[in-house]
């Protein structure tokens, strides 16, 4: 009986001491978490923790949801789960600068109707009247008010940067202006379909970001509110546009370049069939002014890239297979940048570029020379390629036989700092229809040389800014912005900003590329093209054998109109049926052990997450158990 009341008394114990660390953890661990995921997802990132610890002013965040229907969905209803955690996490960083709240309005009532004004969108789910509302609206004590509309669970690797930006707005009402040069993705009016054209979604994105000026290609001055100037796609530029550029950079402007050799996206012209078949049409450059300052990018070749090439579907023999595409390149991890601001974000997403350029440094440039730093850089597998004939994707897969890699990768994009002199030391250029003048002074207000090192990124494609580059091509339906370039821009751009919190913030929780799959194709891939190329050859040679049989032995026809072999000619059609037989027996056999590798992989994948790793944790139990027990008789024994 005494020993068991001792039991119950222990037992009593045990749960009043279990039920005092429950309480004492909810009151002094409230909102300590252990983040064990890769990614550290459920941890805000340092830059979002600078935002939220320098806000001065209060700012007041209302969280709108309808929690019935939330609940309803398991997507929402995690996602919710993560946007009221995240917003949590920014408020108790701001030590109370943060106020926020949630909202669940009433169907049909004067509450949900504020929710529309405020911008917050309500989405009709069913026939019932049933509506999802997840949305979020900022406000900041100067009045001033931002919005996401709504949440979705598509862009969850993008809550906190989304979330942050909404903050650092409303502690930073002032937004940098930015000027935009573009002679493509602007929008406009295009005169072969006499429609009009939407801009490009991530030019247009600029405008949620910054202060947006529009800068024509004909400017003779960059206005002096304009603090990061945007050039894409400079096409025949003129030398006062130039000028205005060189001027600003001068004057201590940032620049964001994209030109390009080869530029898909670009209509062109269609009148130019020189132009057309050579691409001359759909390029790109800045050379004026970055030859001065001792950049060059390449005009007559585009980089290759075996190792990251896209696996994309091209017509072959009346069906649609895959193929890799050299010049399309899915540039990720390695690839990028660990020292640079803008790519050492990017990861897990890639940076998507098409028939980009390679960013070099030019020797014979004279005076000061910037410092080329790459962003984005080709693999050790890559080589530059003549783009003449590059517009037309079915050859891509005969480009394999004949591409040549280089020693080293190419720089992409690059950042490009230092010091330089303008590319027009004697000053402004002479007006089109002036008379030449005799050489003079240059004006008061040229600057011949930088106030202060210059800061440019230069980009060597324009199509990863199309909105076509925007989606997994290989998917059987559009899914949109599937990689960073999106991302890029506005990293790009808000790094020349001058708010290296925003950009530190990266997208986490992306899907991963399977690289193993990925290498095991590429290996299947160079296997089967050179056993092709061996079946092409013994077919050619059974060929010509067969040829000349029948050019020997002449082809007799019949009264009935068949033809008369000879045997030596039947032996000949013979040779070749069991040639074309055996080579399509060797090809298939290549296609079906790379889906037979990729099968192995994905087994061994289960068996470990099924079998082994539950199988290891039990070894270590009964290893653990047996342990103790051991220890427990050694006790006794020594007890005894």
């Amino acid at each position: 009986m005494p020993r068991q009341l001792a039991t119950l008394a222990t037992l009593a114990a045990l749960l009043v001491v279990f039920v005092a660390v429950n309480m004492l953890s909810a009151v002094g661990l409230r909102g300590a978490r252990l983040d064990l995921t890769a990614e550290r997802l459920h941890t805000l990132t340092d830059g979002a923790r600078a935002i939220a610890r320098d806000i001065e002013e209060p700012i007041d965040l209302t969280l709108y949801t309808t929690d019935q229907v939330v609940v309803d969905n398991p997507a929402y209803r995690a996602l919710a789960k993560r946007v009221r955690e995240i917003i949590g996490e920014f408020a108790a960083e701001s030590r109370g600068k943060i106020r926020f709240k949630v909202v669940s309005p009433e169907p049909w009532s004067d509450e949900e109707r504020q929710v529309q004004d405020a911008g917050v969108e309500i989405r009709p789910i069913n026939q019932k009247g049933d509506v999802l509302i997840l949305g979020l609206v900022g406000s900041n004590t100067t009045g001033g008010t931002e919005v996401i509309p709504r949440f979705d669970p598509g862009s969850e690797q993008l809550l906190e940067y989304d979330i942050a930006k909404l903050i650092y707005t409303l502690k930073t009402p002032v937004k940098r202006t930015i000027g935009v040069m573009a002679s493509i993705g602007s929008g406009g009016f295009d005169p072969r379909t006499m429609r009009p054209t939407p801009p490009w979604q991530t030019l247009d994105l600029l405008g949620k970001f910054f202060e947006r000026e529009t800068i024509p290609e004909t400017a003779d001055r960059i206005p002096d509110g304009v603090d990061i100037l945007l050039v894409v796609h400079p096409k025949d530029l003129s030398e006062t546009a130039l000028y205005a550029i060189d001027q600003f950079v001068m004057r201590g402007g940032r620049l964001l370049v994209f030109v390009d050799p080869l530029c898909f996206f670009d209509p062109g012209n269609p009148r130019d069939q020189f132009a057309a078949l050579t691409g001359a049409d759909k390029a790109s450059n800045l050379d004026r002014l970055l030859n001065a300052w001792g950049v060059e990018v390449t005009n007559d070749k585009v980089v290759g890239d075996r190792l990251y090439a896209a696996s994309q579907p091209i017509r072959k023999d009346g069906r649609l297979v895959p193929a890799q595409w050299l010049p399309l390149l899915g540039l990720r991890r390695e690839a990028l940048s660990r020292n640079d601001e803008v790519s050492r974000n990017l990861e897990p997403a890639i940076a998507q570029v098409f028939l980009a350029g390679a960013i070099r440094r030019k020797d014979d440039a004279q005076g000061p020379r910037l410092t080329i730093t790459p962003i984005l850089t080709s693999s050790d597998e890559s080589g530059l390629m003549e783009k003449m004939g590059l517009t037309d994707p079915n050859t891509y897969d005969q480009l394999l036989d004949t591409f040549a890699e280089d020693t080293g990768g190419h720089a992409i994009a690059a950042r490009l700092t230092g010091p330089i002199n303008s590319a027009f030391p004697g000053g402004p250029p002479a007006p089109a229809q002036a008379p030449p003048e005799p050489a003079a002074a240059p004006p008061a207000g040229h600057l011949k040389e930088s106030r202060v090192p210059a800061n440019i990124i230069l980009v060597a494609d324009v199509d990863m800014l199309s909105d076509q580059m925007q989606v997994d091509l290989s998917a059987q339906s559009v899914i949109p912005m599937q990689n960073g370039n999106a991302s890029f821009l506005v990293g790009a751009i808000a790094n020349l900003a001058g708010s290296p919190e925003l950009l530190s913030i990266r997208p986490r929780g992306a899907a991963r590329p399977f690289d193993r799959v990925e290498k095991i194709r590429r290996d299947a891939a160079r296997e089967f093209r050179e056993k092709e190329r061996k079946a092409q050859s013994r077919l050619d040679e059974a060929t010509r054998s067969l040829q000349t049989a029948i050019d020997e032995d002449k082809v007799k026809v019949g009264e009935d109109g068949r033809i008369d072999l000879t045997e030596r000619q039947k032996e000949r059609v013979a040779e070749l049926r069991k040639t074309v037989s055996e080579a399509d027996r060797e090809l298939r056999a290549v296609k079906r052990d790379q889906n037979r590798a990729v099968e192995q992989l994905g087994s061994r994948l289960k068996f470990i997450n099924i079998a082994l790793m539950p199988a290891l944790v039990a070894l270590l139990a009964v290893g653990l158990g047996a342990y103790r027990a051991a220890q427990r008789r050694a006790e006794r024994a020594r007890s005894a």
